[in-house]
């Protein structure tokens, strides 16, 4: 993929989010079009795209960012549940036919080489998982993250005879802890898919807000915890520190523009 990093000195600051060091992430750009990628993942083409990417679509973004062909890029109907839809299982509509309804899922995964699998965020959470025989994109928001949807890919891939500790796993630019507010309710419906033994305090869940009523959630870490749990390697992890709602330059951000609806970013992830 012959892209070229922007300016070092445009990278947005990493201050305050627990992740993985800015050194694993890099910037691109390409055609206008600039994105992030990590080194846990750099045997598999992948993106984790910025604002400067609206509105082009998977079929568009997979040719400049990926290297693959967009006839076989593939997109779900996300509606924060803990659905996956494999590529040679599900059925998604010819590229030719728009209007067909997308079948409804928060991951898309394949096994066949050539394929890439997308997802769209504005502050929940793009997940990218790795393994030489599949790739799964995820989007997690506090919703999909209550209902496990990490973990549940996790479980499909292993159905399909790949172990956990084979995984590598992406976690890409979301709203960040420090600054994601909601109510104890949610705050404590995503900690209840935790167990006490998984709580690391250099990964903390829920963090104390000003607000008796509210607290600020780590997303991204929740999700970490989970693939732990589920017997991924904490070393096999890559989180960024990149914060939607803190970076607009950079990121859309639903919670900081309220707008419904959202634009959005798309990450993807394939197999050559």
């Amino acid at each position: 993929m012959s892209d070229r990093p922007t300016n070092p000195e445009q990278r947005p600051s990493s201050s305050g989010i627990s992740s993985s060091p800015s050194s694993d992430w890099h910037w691109h750009e390409r055609e206008g079009s600039v994105w992030l990628t990590c080194d846990r993942l750099a045997n598999w083409p992948h993106a984790f795209s910025t604002r400067s990417s609206y509105p082009d679509r998977p079929d568009r973004l997979a040719p400049v960012q990926l290297g693959l062909s967009g006839e076989t890029a593939f997109a779900a109907q996300q509606v924060h549940g803990n659905a996956i839809a494999w590529t040679d299982v599900v059925e998604f509509p010819a590229r030719s036919n728009s209007s067909a309804p997308l079948p409804e899922a928060d991951a898309v995964a394949t096994s066949i080489s050539g394929q890439s699998a997308w997802v769209m965020s504005a502050d929940c959470v793009p997940i990218s998982i790795a393994h030489p025989r599949a790739v799964v994109a995820i989007h997690s928001g506090w919703r999909g993250t209550a209902a496990r949807i990490a973990p549940a890919a996790v479980a499909s891939l292993r159905d399909r005879g790949i172990a956990p500790a084979d995984l590598t796993v992406a976690i890409g630019p979301a709203i960040s802890g420090q600054v994601y507010q909601v109510s104890r309710e949610v705050g404590d419906r995503v900690r209840a898919t935790l167990s006490d033994v998984s709580l690391d305090p250099e990964f903390p869940i829920l963090l104390p807000d000003p607000d008796p009523d509210k607290v600020r959630l780590d997303l991204r870490n929740a999700i970490a915890r989970q693939l732990v749990e589920m017997g991924v390697a904490i070393a096999n992890i890559s989180i960024s520190p990149h914060c939607t709602y803190s970076q607009p330059e950079f990121f859309f951000s639903y919670r900081r523009d309220r707008k419904s609806p959202s634009p959005i970013q798309w990450s993807g992830i394939g197999l050559r």
